[in-house]
This record gives structure tokens, sequence and C-alpha cells, in this order.
């Protein structure tokens, strides 16, 4: 199940800005990106570049993967609101628990994971 339209951040202009305002933070293979938003929710973009999985369907399905994790995490409400966040993954882990656990990780390192 995909995100919902308002917890996404669609527009390249809204992307580019968060890549310009904020420094990457890297854990096995994902980077995550934090910058302040201007609504009450957080948003969120995944990114998986075709430089780094050259098929189509991989890319679609770690998309699909890191935002399912995602989603899980919002809501439970652990996610601090008002923040727009790109994650970017260049390489993913077999397991899909592994694969929360690092975004629990980056979440952490950034700040911005509730408990």
């Amino acid at each position: 199940m995909a995100l919902p339209k308002k917890l996404r951040l669609t527009s390249a202009k809204s992307i580019s800005k968060v890549f310009s305002e904020s420094r990457p933070i890297h854990e096995a293979g994902i980077s995550l990106r934090v910058a302040i938003g201007e609504k009450d929710k957080s948003v969120v973009a995944v990114l998986v570049p075709a430089s780094a999985v050259p098929r189509a369907v991989q890319r679609n399905t770690l998309k699909r993967r890191v935002t399912e994790a995602l989603r899980h995490l919002i809501a439970s409400g652990r996610i601090a609101s008002g923040k727009r966040i790109v994650v970017t993954v260049r390489s993913l882990p077999r397991d899909a628990k592994t694969l929360e656990e690092i975004l629990v990780l980056l979440l952490r390192k950034s700040a911005i994971l509730q408990k």
C-alpha cells in the first residue's frame, strides 16, 4: 500500500530544495536528508537512481519496500511532524526487518524519530 498523496513529496523543486538545505546521513546503502517543512505533517520522497539499480522493476520494488516501512513508522506517529524527508536508496538488504531497522537508525541519527 502506497503513502497517501498528502504525505508524499512529489515536485522536483521541493526535492531539490531539500537537497540544497540539508546534509545526508548514510547507513548501509541508504541516505536520508531532512529539512524543515512548511506544513504540519511530514512529507516523504523515496528515490532510487537508475545508476544504482538499472532495471525499472527492481527500482520500483525497492521504492515499494522502503515506502511500506516508512508508512508503518508514519502511521504509528513516531516521525516528528513538519519535516520534508528524502530517502535515497543505492542498495538494499534482503531482509525487510533489517530495512526497517536501518530506517529507524537513520531517523534516530537525524533526531526526528519520536519514541
